[in-house]
């Protein structure tokens, strides 16, 4: 390959199909939804599962639409979220994996994960559940699932709702069902890093009717109302309802029982989503084909490396390839990694390692969360680990070279 190279960690693979799908929804200008949104909320109910889907315009607004309806009037009492409340996730994170639980006025507490897997550590959810506590948000570390079974045990023992976020792991699997419908709420993102893309976008899912509303109610502005936009009355009393101190009869569509956002997305987007869908089982299986390659690439210096470990009921949908460095490694992790970058292999950091050790929870005193005393693998995680792509642009001219430039620099401490 060229010296030229640039092996990015992510980006999107598209074709014809996709460009064909986009400029026949721009046909008109009424863009914000159609039959195109449809088609993509019943594509991702059948992989995820779940019976209702709502398409918003990020992966980050489906964290906070799936946080915020759980505050919503439309959540029984005992289940709500409010001030105060505490939601449990990993210090391990993704900031909008975070930022949800304190825009809610909820307090964040952070556990640690497991080694090997980076998943939550079911244990230390134990330790840290309080009276106070209301939910656990948790993503399936890099597309390998988290210990579902576990997590939902401890959440129907404790009566907690679980926010299962799955931007990173559309396609995985456990016991040979989908990830993304085995909490209460999940999460997906279509930003071009990750499974699918729709260039921007994202979607919530779930089973309940009451969150349903909820999450319909955030995404359209705080609205009671229900209607797709351009349709009205759909409920048969537009002008006959009370609600509040507004007069009897005030304009349903125009009625705001919550403070939501417009976090809609496209039914452009949408279209894209309906032939990204077509192709995700294709996707999938070129990811884990790369995960594979660079797994084997990495065995042959194993005793410098700490492998992704698996659940024996699980099935990855690989995100990135974690590159984690032991004790015994020769070399420290900005050696390697400065070396690959130099050769065009772009790496990226795992998020934002210990989150809690990031300036946005140090500088000043913004909000409170609590921490359970030992974060000891997050921060090995933080200090000894980076990822590189296994995106299906990546091709086997591109592991061929990834493999000369890996083995080159290991090579030397051998």
């Amino acid at each position: 390959m060229s010296s030229q190279v640039r092996i990015d960690p992510s980006g999107p693979t598209h074709g014809e199909e996709e460009v064909k799908a986009a400029q026949k929804a721009a046909e008109t200008w009424w863009n914000v939804e159609g039959e195109p949104t449809e088609q993509f909320k019943q594509a991702l109910s059948d992989e995820v599962g779940m019976k209702h889907v709502e398409l918003v315009n990020s992966g980050s607004s489906a964290n906070l639409a799936a946080m915020m309806a759980m505050t919503t009037n439309y959540i029984p009492e005992d289940r709500r979220i409010k001030s105060g409340d505490e939601v449990i996730t990993t210090a391990l994170s993704f900031p909008t994996t975070v930022s949800p639980i304190v825009y809610a006025g909820a307090k964040p507490v952070f556990v640690d994960v497991e080694r090997g897997t980076w998943n939550i550590s079911p244990i230390q959810v134990e330790e840290m559940i309080t009276p106070k506590t209301k939910a656990i948000m948790v993503a399936h570390a890099m597309g390998n699932p988290f210990n579902v079974k576990e997590i939902q045990r401890i959440c129907k023992e404790h009566d907690l709702t679980l926010i299962e976020d799955n931007c990173d792991a559309l396609g995985a699997e456990v016991d040979g069902k989908k990830t993304g419908g085995f909490g209460h709420i999940s999460t997906q993102s279509f930003y071009p890093a990750h499974h699918i893309s729709t260039c921007e976008g994202g979607s919530v899912a779930t089973n309940n009717f009451a969150i349903k509303r909820g999450l319909q109610s955030i995404i359209n502005w705080g609205r009671d109302c229900w209607c797709p936009p351009g349709e009205d009355d759909t409920c048969g009393a537009r002008y006959g309802q009370k609600q509040g101190d507004l007069p009897k009869g005030y304009d349903h569509k125009n009625t705001y029982t919550e403070f939501g956002q417009n976090l809609k997305m496209s039914k452009i987007q949408a279209a894209i989503g309906v032939e990204q869908m077509k192709k995700l089982p294709k996707f999938v299986e070129a990811r884990r084909e790369n995960h594979a390659f660079l797994a084997d690439v990495f065995s042959h210096f194993k005793s410098w490396f700490e492998p992704t470990e698996t659940y024996d009921d699980s099935t990855m949908s690989p995100f990135g390839y974690v590159v984690k460095l032991s004790e015994e490694a020769p070399f420290k992790k900005e050696e390697f990694e400065a070396h690959l970058n130099g050769e065009g292999i772009r790496s990226r950091a795992f998020f934002a390692g210990n989150i809690t050790k990031q300036p946005v929870m140090v500088k000043g005193n913004r909000f409170s969360f609590r921490k359970h005393p030992d974060l000891s693998v997050s921060d090995d995680i933080m200090e000894n680990s980076f990822w590189l792509g296994v995106h299906p642009g990546i091709k086997e001219p591109e592991r061929n070279y990834m493999e000369e430039k890996i083995v080159k620099f290991l090579q030397r401490f051998k």
